[in-house]
């Protein structure tokens, strides 16, 4: 609930700066994603490397 507010709060403040900051998260995300698939086909082509030291944020 109160993050809830939260975000109503800072979308009736800032309408603007909202977006971007939502636009910023969801594009970590993406790149969140995208670096793990990457290490996973990385831990395909090189298993002996230990490439899995370094795990991914889904």
């Amino acid at each position: 609930l109160l993050s809830k507010l939260n975000v109503l709060t800072l979308a009736s403040v800032h309408p603007k700066n909202f977006i971007i900051e939502h636009l910023r998260r969801s594009l970590l995300l993406q790149l969140n994603y995208f670096w793990g698939l990457w290490f996973e086909q990385l831990e395909l082509l090189f298993p002996e490397n230990g490439v899995n030291e370094f795990p991914a944020d889904y």
